[in-house]
């Protein structure tokens, strides 16, 4: 998984046919606990391309994507966001939510 920042965000949602972007932080506890599960995802996937954001370092951006809870995990399909999520989810849960 990949940590971009702001000025990547665009590039990174647009050049890839299914995206992940996890918002986190380092302080956040659930957010650390869904990395690893994001991790596995990504290398066991390769339909999806999986980013992280830190909420700290691109508040503009986490604020134009309505971010006050983390984790919160967005799906763009195709450079469109398509659904959100916020919180902790496990294998399972991320299945469920790309749809697979």
């Amino acid at each position: 998984m990949k940590i971009i920042t702001a000025k990547d965000f665009d590039t990174a949602v647009a050049s890839n046919k299914n995206v992940i972007v996890q918002f986190s932080a380092d302080w956040c506890g659930p957010c650390k606990m869904l990395s690893p599960v994001l991790e596995k995802f990504a290398e066991s996937n390769d339909t999806y391309s999986v980013f992280k954001v830190d909420v700290s370092e691109s508040q503009k951006l986490a604020k134009k994507y309505s971010v006050q809870s983390i984790p919160k995990v967005i799906l763009f399909t195709n450079g469109v966001h398509t659904k959100d999520a916020v919180g902790f989810m496990n294998e399972t849960k991320l299945s469920q939510f790309v749809g697979e």
